[in-house]
Protein backbone atom coordinates (compact mmCIF):
# COMPACT_ATOMS: atom_id res chain seq x y z
CA UNK A 1 0.00 0.00 0.00
CA UNK A 2 2.84 2.27 0.92
CA UNK A 3 4.60 1.46 -2.32
CA UNK A 4 1.45 2.20 -4.31
CA UNK A 5 1.05 5.62 -2.68
CA UNK A 6 4.70 6.44 -3.41
CA UNK A 7 4.24 5.37 -7.03
CA UNK A 8 1.12 7.51 -7.26
CA UNK A 9 2.94 10.54 -5.97
CA UNK A 10 5.80 10.03 -8.40
CA UNK A 11 3.33 9.64 -11.25
CA UNK A 12 1.52 12.82 -10.33
CA UNK A 13 4.82 14.69 -10.00
CA UNK A 14 5.92 13.41 -13.40
CA UNK A 15 2.61 14.43 -14.90
CA UNK A 16 2.98 17.86 -13.28
CA UNK A 17 6.45 18.26 -14.72
CA UNK A 18 5.18 17.28 -18.16
CA UNK A 19 2.29 19.69 -17.84
CA UNK A 20 4.67 22.45 -16.68
CA UNK A 21 7.02 21.66 -19.55
CA UNK A 22 4.20 21.88 -22.03
CA UNK A 23 3.07 25.16 -20.56
CA UNK A 24 6.68 26.47 -20.72
CA UNK A 25 6.97 25.43 -24.35
CA UNK A 26 3.68 27.07 -25.20
CA UNK A 27 4.81 30.21 -23.39
CA UNK A 28 8.15 30.17 -25.21
CA UNK A 29 6.43 29.71 -28.56
CA UNK A 30 4.05 32.54 -27.69
CA UNK A 31 6.95 34.84 -26.76
CA UNK A 32 8.84 33.91 -29.95
CA UNK A 33 5.71 34.47 -32.04
CA UNK A 34 5.09 37.83 -30.42
CA UNK A 35 8.72 38.83 -30.86
CA UNK A 36 8.50 37.74 -34.50
CA UNK A 37 5.36 39.79 -35.05
CA UNK A 38 6.93 42.76 -33.26
CA UNK A 39 10.13 42.42 -35.29
CA UNK A 40 8.15 42.09 -38.50
CA UNK A 41 6.16 45.17 -37.60
CA UNK A 42 9.35 47.06 -36.74
CA UNK A 43 10.94 46.00 -39.99
CA UNK A 44 7.83 47.08 -41.88
CA UNK A 45 7.87 50.45 -40.13
CA UNK A 46 11.58 50.81 -40.89
CA UNK A 47 11.04 49.94 -44.56
CA UNK A 48 8.14 52.34 -44.84
CA UNK A 49 10.22 55.05 -43.15
CA UNK A 50 13.16 54.48 -45.48
CA UNK A 51 10.88 54.35 -48.49
CA UNK A 52 9.34 57.65 -47.43
CA UNK A 53 12.83 59.09 -47.08
CA UNK A 54 13.55 57.95 -50.65
CA UNK A 55 10.74 60.17 -51.91
CA UNK A 56 11.51 63.65 -53.32
CA UNK A 57 12.77 66.14 -50.75
CA UNK A 58 9.87 68.41 -51.68
CA UNK A 59 6.60 68.01 -53.51
CA UNK A 60 5.67 71.67 -53.56
CA UNK A 61 5.76 73.78 -56.71
CA UNK A 62 7.74 75.31 -58.24
CA UNK A 63 10.64 72.90 -58.14
CA UNK A 64 14.06 74.14 -57.07
CA UNK A 65 17.01 73.07 -59.19
CA UNK A 66 20.60 72.95 -58.02
CA UNK A 67 23.85 72.37 -59.84
CA UNK A 68 25.97 69.68 -58.23
CA UNK A 69 29.40 68.50 -59.20
CA UNK A 70 30.77 65.05 -58.38
CA UNK A 71 34.53 65.05 -58.56
CA UNK A 72 36.47 61.85 -59.30
CA UNK A 73 36.93 59.61 -56.24
CA UNK A 74 34.23 61.40 -54.23
CA UNK A 75 32.90 58.99 -51.55
CA UNK A 76 29.24 58.05 -51.35
CA UNK A 77 29.15 59.56 -47.85
CA UNK A 78 30.35 62.90 -49.21
CA UNK A 79 27.80 62.75 -52.03
CA UNK A 80 25.03 62.05 -49.49
CA UNK A 81 26.19 64.95 -47.33
CA UNK A 82 26.26 67.34 -50.28
CA UNK A 83 22.80 66.28 -51.45
CA UNK A 84 21.35 66.73 -47.97
CA UNK A 85 23.02 70.11 -47.52
CA UNK A 86 21.51 71.30 -50.82
CA UNK A 87 18.04 70.11 -49.80
CA UNK A 88 17.88 67.46 -52.53
CA UNK A 89 17.32 64.41 -50.28
CA UNK A 90 15.41 63.90 -47.03
CA UNK A 91 17.98 61.79 -45.18
CA UNK A 92 21.62 60.86 -45.73
CA UNK A 93 21.37 57.39 -44.18
CA UNK A 94 18.35 56.48 -46.32
CA UNK A 95 20.30 57.56 -49.40
CA UNK A 96 23.27 55.38 -48.41
CA UNK A 97 20.97 52.41 -47.71
CA UNK A 98 19.50 52.75 -51.19
CA UNK A 99 23.00 52.85 -52.71
CA UNK A 100 24.02 49.72 -50.80
CA UNK A 101 20.99 47.58 -51.58
CA UNK A 102 20.58 48.78 -55.18
CA UNK A 103 24.17 47.90 -56.01
CA UNK A 104 25.03 51.41 -57.27
CA UNK A 105 27.36 52.37 -54.42
CA UNK A 106 30.55 52.11 -56.48
CA UNK A 107 29.05 52.99 -59.85
CA UNK A 108 28.34 56.72 -59.55
CA UNK A 109 30.13 58.73 -62.23
CA UNK A 110 31.89 62.06 -61.87
CA UNK A 111 30.36 65.04 -63.66
CA UNK A 112 28.25 68.15 -63.25
CA UNK A 113 24.53 67.57 -62.82
CA UNK A 114 21.40 69.67 -62.56
CA UNK A 115 19.16 68.14 -59.88
CA UNK A 116 15.72 69.03 -58.57
CA UNK A 117 14.30 68.75 -55.06
CA UNK A 118 11.33 67.00 -56.69
CA UNK A 119 13.47 64.10 -57.87
CA UNK A 120 13.34 60.85 -55.87
CA UNK A 121 16.49 59.18 -54.55
CA UNK A 122 16.13 56.57 -57.29
CA UNK A 123 15.97 59.28 -60.00
CA UNK A 124 19.00 61.08 -58.59
CA UNK A 125 21.05 57.88 -58.37
CA UNK A 126 20.04 56.88 -61.92
CA UNK A 127 21.28 60.25 -63.17
CA UNK A 128 24.64 59.66 -61.48
CA UNK A 129 24.84 56.05 -62.68
CA UNK A 130 23.89 56.76 -66.30
CA UNK A 131 26.20 59.78 -66.32
CA UNK A 132 23.35 62.04 -67.48
CA UNK A 133 25.52 65.13 -67.29
CA UNK A 134 23.52 68.31 -67.40
CA UNK A 135 23.95 70.44 -70.47
CA UNK A 136 23.04 73.95 -71.45
CA UNK A 137 22.71 75.72 -74.78
CA UNK A 138 23.83 79.07 -76.06
CA UNK A 139 23.49 80.70 -79.46
CA UNK A 140 25.94 83.04 -81.17
CA UNK A 141 24.19 84.85 -84.05
CA UNK A 142 25.98 85.66 -87.29
CA UNK A 143 27.73 89.00 -87.13
CA UNK A 144 28.49 88.97 -83.40
CA UNK A 145 31.82 90.43 -82.34
CA UNK A 146 34.18 88.82 -79.87
CA UNK A 147 32.89 91.25 -77.22
CA UNK A 148 29.28 90.26 -77.92
CA UNK A 149 30.17 86.57 -77.70
CA UNK A 150 31.72 87.26 -74.31
CA UNK A 151 28.58 89.04 -73.11
CA UNK A 152 26.35 86.11 -74.14
CA UNK A 153 28.48 83.67 -72.19
CA UNK A 154 28.82 85.92 -69.13
CA UNK A 155 25.07 86.54 -68.98
CA UNK A 156 24.44 82.78 -69.06
CA UNK A 157 26.95 82.27 -66.27
CA UNK A 158 29.11 80.00 -68.41
CA UNK A 159 32.43 81.84 -68.14
CA UNK A 160 34.49 84.03 -65.87
CA UNK A 161 35.22 87.24 -67.79
CA UNK A 162 38.86 87.54 -66.72
CA UNK A 163 39.69 83.89 -67.41
CA UNK A 164 37.91 84.11 -70.77
CA UNK A 165 40.00 87.09 -71.87
CA UNK A 166 43.19 85.38 -70.78
CA UNK A 167 42.27 82.31 -72.86
CA UNK A 168 41.34 84.45 -75.89
CA UNK A 169 44.62 86.36 -75.76
CA UNK A 170 47.12 83.73 -74.63
CA UNK A 171 45.90 80.15 -75.01
CA UNK A 172 47.38 78.05 -77.79
CA UNK A 173 44.94 76.06 -79.91
CA UNK A 174 46.00 73.51 -82.51
CA UNK A 175 44.29 75.01 -85.57
CA UNK A 176 46.42 76.03 -88.58
CA UNK A 177 44.63 79.32 -89.25
CA UNK A 178 45.56 80.67 -85.82
CA UNK A 179 49.23 80.75 -86.72
CA UNK A 180 48.56 83.61 -89.17
CA UNK A 181 46.53 85.72 -86.75
CA UNK A 182 48.02 88.86 -85.24
CA UNK A 183 48.52 88.78 -81.47
CA UNK A 184 46.36 90.96 -79.28
CA UNK A 185 43.01 91.23 -77.54
CA UNK A 186 41.09 90.53 -80.77
CA UNK A 187 43.22 87.62 -81.92
CA UNK A 188 40.26 85.24 -82.37
CA UNK A 189 37.84 87.81 -83.77
CA UNK A 190 35.77 86.19 -86.52
CA UNK A 191 36.86 82.63 -85.78
CA UNK A 192 34.42 81.71 -82.98
CA UNK A 193 31.86 80.32 -85.36
CA UNK A 194 28.26 81.54 -85.06
CA UNK A 195 26.01 78.58 -84.20
CA UNK A 196 23.91 77.05 -81.41
CA UNK A 197 26.07 75.04 -79.03
CA UNK A 198 25.11 72.49 -76.40
CA UNK A 199 27.78 72.09 -73.76
CA UNK A 200 28.19 70.27 -70.46
CA UNK A 201 27.53 72.47 -67.47
CA UNK A 202 30.86 73.35 -65.90
CA UNK A 203 32.85 73.30 -69.13
CA UNK A 204 35.89 75.57 -68.86
CA UNK A 205 36.63 78.68 -70.89
CA UNK A 206 39.35 77.03 -72.97
CA UNK A 207 37.07 74.09 -73.76
CA UNK A 208 34.31 76.42 -74.97
CA UNK A 209 36.72 78.31 -77.22
CA UNK A 210 38.10 75.04 -78.56
CA UNK A 211 34.58 73.81 -79.32
CA UNK A 212 33.78 76.98 -81.29
CA UNK A 213 37.06 76.84 -83.19
CA UNK A 214 36.36 73.20 -84.02
CA UNK A 215 32.95 74.22 -85.38
CA UNK A 216 34.69 76.87 -87.50
CA UNK A 217 37.08 74.30 -88.93
CA UNK A 218 34.23 71.88 -89.70
CA UNK A 219 32.50 74.59 -91.75
CA UNK A 220 35.50 76.27 -93.37
CA UNK A 221 36.71 73.10 -95.06
CA UNK A 222 39.77 72.59 -97.29
CA UNK A 223 37.41 72.93 -100.28
CA UNK A 224 36.28 76.35 -99.02
CA UNK A 225 39.88 77.46 -98.49
CA UNK A 226 40.87 76.24 -101.94
CA UNK A 227 38.04 78.19 -103.56
CA UNK A 228 39.11 81.28 -101.65
CA UNK A 229 42.67 80.89 -102.96
CA UNK A 230 41.28 80.80 -106.48
CA UNK A 231 39.86 84.26 -105.79
CA UNK A 232 43.20 85.47 -104.45
CA UNK A 233 42.21 85.29 -100.77
CA UNK A 234 44.01 83.47 -98.01
CA UNK A 235 41.98 82.21 -95.07
CA UNK A 236 42.39 85.34 -92.96
CA UNK A 237 41.39 87.55 -95.90
CA UNK A 238 38.38 85.33 -96.63
CA UNK A 239 36.99 85.62 -93.09
CA UNK A 240 37.80 89.32 -92.95
CA UNK A 241 36.01 89.92 -96.26
CA UNK A 242 33.04 87.78 -95.17
CA UNK A 243 32.75 89.70 -91.90
CA UNK A 244 32.31 92.95 -93.88
CA UNK A 245 29.56 91.36 -95.95
CA UNK A 246 27.93 89.98 -92.79
CA UNK A 247 27.80 93.39 -91.12
CA UNK A 248 26.72 95.34 -94.22
CA UNK A 249 24.01 93.04 -95.65
CA UNK A 250 20.75 92.57 -93.82
CA UNK A 251 19.03 90.65 -96.60
CA UNK A 252 20.35 87.25 -97.65
CA UNK A 253 19.78 87.95 -101.34
CA UNK A 254 21.96 91.08 -101.16
CA UNK A 255 25.03 89.40 -99.69
CA UNK A 256 26.49 88.32 -103.07
CA UNK A 257 25.74 91.77 -104.54
CA UNK A 258 27.54 93.57 -101.68
CA UNK A 259 30.42 91.10 -101.98
CA UNK A 260 30.59 92.06 -105.68
CA UNK A 261 30.75 95.78 -104.78
CA UNK A 262 33.64 95.18 -102.37
CA UNK A 263 35.49 93.10 -104.98
CA UNK A 264 35.00 95.89 -107.56
CA UNK A 265 36.37 98.52 -105.20
CA UNK A 266 39.36 96.36 -104.25
CA UNK A 267 40.23 95.76 -107.91
CA UNK A 268 39.97 99.48 -108.61
CA UNK A 269 42.23 100.35 -105.61
CA UNK A 270 39.41 102.42 -104.15
CA UNK A 271 38.91 102.90 -100.43
CA UNK A 272 36.22 100.51 -99.24
CA UNK A 273 34.59 103.23 -97.07
CA UNK A 274 32.54 100.74 -95.04
CA UNK A 275 30.78 102.18 -91.99
CA UNK A 276 30.91 98.86 -90.10
CA UNK A 277 34.71 99.06 -89.99
CA UNK A 278 34.49 102.51 -88.41
CA UNK A 279 32.07 101.13 -85.81
CA UNK A 280 34.59 98.41 -85.02
CA UNK A 281 37.45 100.90 -84.81
CA UNK A 282 35.40 103.01 -82.38
CA UNK A 283 34.91 99.96 -80.18
CA UNK A 284 31.20 100.52 -79.76
CA UNK A 285 27.98 100.41 -81.71
CA UNK A 286 26.52 103.77 -82.76
CA UNK A 287 23.21 104.27 -84.45
CA UNK A 288 24.73 107.01 -86.55
CA UNK A 289 28.26 107.65 -87.83
CA UNK A 290 29.37 111.30 -87.93
CA UNK A 291 32.03 112.84 -90.17
CA UNK A 292 34.33 113.26 -87.18
CA UNK A 293 34.10 109.49 -86.56
CA UNK A 294 35.46 108.84 -90.05
CA UNK A 295 38.75 110.45 -89.01
CA UNK A 296 39.61 107.87 -86.35
CA UNK A 297 43.17 106.67 -86.89
CA UNK A 298 42.81 102.91 -86.93
CA UNK A 299 43.90 100.30 -89.48
CA UNK A 300 40.29 99.10 -89.32
CA UNK A 301 39.03 102.44 -90.64
CA UNK A 302 38.47 101.73 -94.33
CA UNK A 303 37.74 105.44 -94.92
CA UNK A 304 41.42 106.12 -94.28
CA UNK A 305 43.29 102.91 -95.02
CA UNK A 306 43.05 101.02 -98.35
CA UNK A 307 42.26 97.36 -98.78
CA UNK A 308 40.73 94.98 -96.29
CA UNK A 309 41.17 95.70 -92.57
CA UNK A 310 43.87 93.67 -90.78
CA UNK A 311 41.35 91.15 -89.47
CA UNK A 312 37.65 90.29 -89.22
CA UNK A 313 35.28 92.73 -87.54
CA UNK A 314 32.75 90.02 -86.54
CA UNK A 315 32.01 86.30 -86.89
CA UNK A 316 30.56 85.67 -90.37
CA UNK A 317 28.18 82.81 -91.04
CA UNK A 318 28.46 80.42 -93.96
CA UNK A 319 26.07 82.47 -96.13
CA UNK A 320 28.38 85.47 -95.94
CA UNK A 321 31.40 83.26 -96.64
CA UNK A 322 29.62 81.70 -99.62
CA UNK A 323 28.76 85.20 -100.89
CA UNK A 324 32.46 86.06 -100.97
CA UNK A 325 33.24 82.82 -102.79
CA UNK A 326 30.39 83.39 -105.25
CA UNK A 327 29.90 87.15 -105.62
CA UNK A 328 27.48 88.60 -108.12
CA UNK A 329 29.28 89.91 -111.22
CA UNK A 330 28.15 93.51 -111.85
CA UNK A 331 29.51 97.04 -112.25
CA UNK A 332 28.22 98.54 -109.01
CA UNK A 333 30.69 100.44 -106.86
CA UNK A 334 28.36 102.06 -104.34
CA UNK A 335 25.36 101.28 -102.18
CA UNK A 336 23.27 103.13 -99.65
CA UNK A 337 20.91 101.60 -97.10
CA UNK A 338 17.16 102.12 -97.21
CA UNK A 339 14.99 102.25 -94.07
CA UNK A 340 13.82 98.66 -94.57
CA UNK A 341 17.41 97.34 -94.52
CA UNK A 342 17.73 96.81 -98.27
CA UNK A 343 20.12 98.87 -100.41
CA UNK A 344 20.16 101.04 -103.51
CA UNK A 345 23.16 100.08 -105.66
CA UNK A 346 24.89 102.58 -107.96
CA UNK A 347 27.50 102.41 -110.71
CA UNK A 348 28.89 105.95 -110.37
CA UNK A 349 29.43 108.40 -107.57
CA UNK A 350 26.88 110.77 -109.14
CA UNK A 351 24.23 108.06 -109.09
CA UNK A 352 25.17 107.30 -105.49
CA UNK A 353 24.76 110.95 -104.45
CA UNK A 354 21.32 111.12 -106.11
CA UNK A 355 20.24 107.94 -104.32
CA UNK A 356 21.35 109.38 -100.99
CA UNK A 357 19.48 112.65 -101.59
CA UNK A 358 16.31 110.78 -102.54
CA UNK A 359 16.44 108.65 -99.41
CA UNK A 360 16.93 111.72 -97.20
CA UNK A 361 14.10 113.71 -98.75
Amino acid sequence: MIEFNRFSRLTNAFRGRISHGLRSKRLTRLIIYRLFILGLFGLLVALITVRLLWLPASRTSPAETKQMQILPNTSSYQIAENLYREGLIRNQTAFLIYLRFSGYERQLKAGTYILSNQMSVQEIVQKFYLNEISTTKFTIPEGYTLMQVEEVLVEKGLINRERWRTVIQEENFAYPVLASLPAGNNRLEGFLFPATYEIAVGMGEAEIVDLMLKCYQQNVTPAVREKARERGLNELALITFASLVEKEARLAEERPIIAGVIFNRLRSKMLLRIDATVQYALGEHRERIYYRDLEIDSPYNTYRYPGLPPGPIASPGMEAIEAVLNPTEHDYYYYVAKPDGSHVFSRTFEEHKRARRQLRS
